[in-house]
């Protein structure tokens, strides 16, 4: 390879900077941030980088949306990369003006190559004033816009973009386009602000759309009262009056399937807000699916998350394309009435309302290569001629989410099948139990599952009534499992838990989450009966019940006795009887010190969450963020008789999140823990990047005089040598990310 020498850049680095697939591999190792820096350094760093910036454009997020829409500049950007972008990430807000945007680039494309003589102009004279060229002087959505989008700034990008290289791509040698407008996609954009041409998003891999409506969206267009309609069906008009565009218009479903599929290299494919209740969209969206033949990963979602028909999911599961890999359908919460508004359709024929366009194709081989299948949530059950079917046509399914069955005699005919037609199962998830659903499905796979075969188990709502099954079917895979998580759990036995921990060797994340009603927990004697087997978990997340409450009228309790803490011991760290303490209290320290010695052990260790089950004076389950571990986070004082456990916790050194029963503005905590303890994590877990100690988003909380909360001096200090280490969680904001 010949010597190549940027001006001001040394060699070697020139050399890597030019050779694109090194390039490739240093961006997944930056940021957004850092990209967009290097595209300032230099004219050689920003050619190398620019197509790595606009790899993935995400809009879902704040107000991207409105600050692209809202500037000439970033519009003109993003129509000169569009070749760049592999992943998008949007909304209706940008998808509406990506159709305008689109529609407009068709129009102009033979007035740009000057084919139609007859044709205004795009230099020299103004564009005329029509429904697709308004008069100059329109704004974007973005009321914080300084940039007007004139007729003249329309022209000069129509004239610019003409010759760039995703222009030329998509027009033929007469300059009309490759692809053809269809018949439902009118032509025509009543009352629409100005935008500037942009070419067609063909180079995407990956797309995540969310046609939902949200807070952000009625806010945006609580202002705006045009009620113009993009869509030449009254049908669809009226169908899609939740889906409002960047001019407060409708957007159907339909037209964003056109736009996706000019997209064919697409691999992953998320669609929310889906009206998989109208005939005309399912149609458009089948046929969508079936040009994508390089897809593998589908995620849909209908809109407002109702019921899919049968009908419905079987067309849109024989329109798949061979290579899909994972199906899901994310209607995870199905209102009660949901079951009332299912419509019935007949897809799978030629008649129907999808626009003179013939049958659907329909795939006729078994889906070779699906290895995740998530089925739509059905309220009132699967029955077995509903899903043989589709677990018949997935020989090499992996993961499964067993629904919820009509009865339990279909639970036992579906996991023969999954039996007999796919020996590759590895992981099974419950995550709609509806109609009071005990898992008793998902057990019965467990058991027929071949031995010690299942790796991740995943379960919502669970309600333990059958403890002996379920330690059962577990006991078939303990060599296996690796992943554990009962989420918003209802009702588990201590000794379920004892069980996971004790006969599990493989298991490195378990997650035992209850409900703000119950809290699910391990019981302290439960929990150092036995030796615990999993030496590889690495993230862990319980609650435990201590198992000893102070009596709300006893007048033995002192400062550093709250209702969930036993009186220390007399005497120093070595537990001994002393004259005022009991022997109850000497063996439930002990207890509590052999319980922390177990979890010092688990080396591995990178997340570890802990709870604490507690009661306040009148018997009510106290929160987590009011009690402490008694002990734990100190390193206890000899002459105060207090007993300190964290050295016994000196083996975590992947100790990445501390969570749970920490806090540090508790009474206990601020009369046990200290500088010395601070010191002490900063030497012996130099992972560690998030302590909850201090309230959820303590950073932009305020006293009541104005001011900013004060942090202890200890944990400034700890901030100060530990830079970017977080005392709290972070508040959760709303997702709009998909599952790929």
């Amino acid at each position: 390879m010949p010597h190549i020498s940027y001006s001001g850049m040394p060699s070697a680095c020139a050399l890597v900077f030019c050779i694109p697939e090194l390039v490739v591999c240093l961006g997944t190792f930056l940021t957004h941030h850092d990209l967009a820096q290097l595209t300032l350094t230099s004219r050689q760093l920003r050619s190398a980088t620019i197509p790595l910036l606009w790899n993935r454009l995400d809009l879902l997020s704040d107000d991207h949306p409105q600050r692209l829409l809202g500037s000439v500049d970033a519009l003109k950007a993003l129509a000169r990369n569009v070749r760049h972008i592999r992943s998008l990430a949007a909304d209706t807000i940008f998808f509406s003006y990506y159709l305008d945007a689109l529609t407009l680039f068709l129009d102009l494309q033979p007035i740009s190559f000057g084919t139609n003589t007859g044709a205004t102009p795009v230099t020299g004279s103004p564009l005329p004033s029509s429904p697709l060229f308004p008069g100059p002087g329109y704004m974007l959505s973005s009321a914080s816009s300084s940039s007007m989008l004139s007729a003249s700034s329309i022209a000069s990008a129509a004239s610019s973009i003409s010759s760039t290289p995703t222009f030329l791509s998509q027009t033929s040698s007469l300059g009309r386009p490759t692809f053809k407008r269809p018949q439902w996609l009118s032509s025509t954009v009543l009352d629409a602000p100005s935008v500037i041409p942009l070419p067609a998003l063909s180079h995407l891999t990956r797309v995540n759309c969310s046609l939902e409506m949200d807070i952000r969206h009625r806010q945006l267009f609580s202002s705006n009262s045009t009620s113009s309609s993009l869509s030449s069906s009254s049908t669809l008009t009226s169908s899609s009056s939740n889906n409002m565009d960047h001019r407060g218009t409708a957007l159907s479903t339909p037209q964003v399937c056109w736009l996706i599929s000019l997209s064919t290299r697409l691999t992953h494919l998320c669609f929310h807000g889906v009206e998989l209740e109208i005939e005309l969209v399912v149609r458009v969206l089948c046929r969508t699916i079936t040009q994508l033949h390089r897809l593998k990963h589908l995620e849909l979602s209908p809109r407002h998350n109702q019921e899919i028909s049968i009908q419905v999911c079987r067309a849109i599961f024989l329109s798949c394309p061979p290579l899909l890999e994972s199906l899901i359908y994310s209607n995870l919460d199905i209102g009660d009435r949901a079951g009332l508004h299912v419509v019935e359709m007949d897809l799978l024929s030629s008649q129907g309302n999808g626009w003179a366009q013939g049958a659907l194709v329909l795939r006729e081989e078994p889906l070779e290569h699906l290895k995740r299948l998530v089925l739509p949530g059905m309220r009132l059950g699967y029955k077995t001629e509903a899903i043989d079917w589709v677990v018949e046509q997935c020989p090499a399914l992996e993961a499964f989410d067993v629904p919820c069955f009509a009865d339990a005699s279909v639970g036992d005919a579906v996991s023969s099948l999954l039996q007999e037609r796919c020996p590759h199962i590895r992981h099974l998830s419950v995550r709609r139990p509806y109609l009071g659903y005990r898992g008793g499905g998902a057990m019965s796979c467990m058991e027929k599952i071949p031995e010690q075969r299942l790796e991740t188990f995943y379960f919502k709502e669970y309600i333990d009534e059958w403890p002996l099954q379920f330690e059962l079917a577990l006991s078939r895979h303990t060599e296996t499992l690796r992943e554990i998580r009962f989420v918003l759990c209802r009702k588990m036995n201590s000794s379920t838990i004892k069980t996971i921990l004790t006969s599990c060797l493989a298991l490195v994340h378990l997650e035992i989450q209850g409900t703000h009603l119950s809290t699910i927990h391990l019981a302290l004697e439960d929990a150092i009966e036995s030796e615990w087997v999993c030496c590889d978990l690495k993230n862990l997340h319980i609650a435990i019940d201590l198992g000893q409450h102070e009596d709300p009228s006893s007048s033995s309790s002192s400062s550093l006795s709250s209702p969930h803490i036993r009186k220390p011991p007399e005497g120093p760290m070595t537990l001994t009887l002393g004259e005022e303490t009991s022997e109850d209290d000497i063996i439930y320290w002990e207890s509590l010190e052999t319980l922390y010695r177990t979890i010092g052990s688990l080396s591995r260790l990178t997340v570890l969450n802990l709870k604490v089950l507690a009661y306040d004076s009148r018997g009510k389950e106290l929160d987590y963020t009011s009690t402490i571990l008694p002990g734990l986070l100190t390193l206890g004082n000899s002459a105060h008789h207090q007993p300190g456990f964290l050295p016994l916790l000196s083996s975590l050194t992947h100790l990445r999140e501390l969570r749970g029963a920490v806090r540090a503005d508790t009474p206990e905590s601020m009369t046990t823990m200290g500088q010395k303890e601070v010191e002490w994590m900063v030497e012996h877990w130099p992972s560690l990047d998030l302590v909850e100690f201090l309230p959820t988003g303590h950073e932009n909380k305020v006293t009541s005089s104005g001011e900013e909360e004060m942090i202890p001096p200890h944990l400034r200090w700890l901030q100060k040598h530990r830079p970017g280490i977080r005392l709290s969680l972070r508040a959760e904001a709303p997702s709009f990310a998909a599952t790929f």
